[in-house]
């Protein structure tokens, strides 16, 4: 892979959401030339943002992307070294926006396998992707390898879990059978700290596979109750839900593979 110090073009998409806003602005602060991918569907605030940068700083270019349009995914991604993939739909989800973010992502993933440049894809996926299935309770250790079971989630009406579930399994699936490079950040956590682990993720070249992201550790029903009510709409609560005690759970949800990261990090 080339030497990352020369500073080859990146793309973000979509860049007008928030995480992707953020991973933009932290690679623009590393020096990079970054391709900024909107979507039509994006944050209007953070597009019309992206926009203003674009006049001051000659290392941002923005394209206009639907991820439905492979042609335009080509076009924003064309002589970049690697792409950072974080879509994410409005607030409400249902079973037809699923499909399309599943659509959507199986197209960015063959457009990068077909790209002349492309090198590595770091994902951007959520937790939602790995916890929630019938006997999550039995499970010893909750990590990289576990994955939400889309039955589960299509029979509590978990839209937004069940996309991002199928969405990177799809992904997972076609980056290898195309022998792409592809890295996956499931995250809940401070959106700095996630945005420089995306960028460490491109720049460690031994960084393989899905990251477990995460600085909120939840030990009791109430900590639980209040970041289901964080998460809402995306994750409703279960109707006339109440949370009841405070009793202490172990901690099972694991981070090795990511902590490793973060120190090889370090020591440069």
């Amino acid at each position: 892979m080339e030497d990352h110090n020369q500073k080859s073009p990146v793309c973000v998409l979509d860049a007008s959401n928030y995480i992707g806003f953020w991973i933009l602005k932290g690679l623009l602060n590393k020096g990079y030339t970054v391709h900024a991918a909107i979507q039509p569907n994006g944050e209007k605030e953070i597009q019309n943002e992206i926009k203003e940068m674009e006049k001051v700083n000659e290392k941002l270019f923005l394209f206009e992307v639907d991820v439905l349009d492979y042609h335009s995914i080509l076009v924003a991604l064309k002589d970049c070294c690697a792409l950072f993939c974080s879509l994410d739909g409005p607030d409400e989800y249902d079973d037809l926006l699923v499909d399309l973010e599943v659509r959507g992502v199986i197209n960015v993933v063959e457009a990068c396998a077909q790209s002349d440049s492309i090198e590595k894809v770091v994902f951007t996926s959520s937790l939602t992707a790995a916890i929630w299935r019938e006997d999550i309770g039995s499970e010893i250790v909750v990590d990289e390898r576990s994955w939400s079971d889309p039955e589960f989630c299509r029979k509590l009406k978990l839209w937004y879990a069940l996309a991002k579930t199928l969405s990177e399994q799809a992904a997972w699936a076609l980056a290898m059978d195309r022998m792409l490079c592809m890295n996956g950040v499931l995250a809940f956590v401070d959106v700095n700290f996630l945005a420089d682990v995306h960028i460490r993720a491109f720049e460690d070249r031994s960084t393989c596979g899905r990251y477990f992201c995460f600085n909120q550790i939840v030990n009791t029903s109430e900590q639980a109750f209040k970041l289901a009510q964080s998460l809402s709409p995306l994750i409703p609560l279960p109707p006339r839900y109440e949370c009841k005690g405070s009793e202490v759970y172990a901690e099972r949800l694991k981070t090795k593979k990511l902590d490793k990261l973060v120190e090889d990090a370090a020591c440069f």
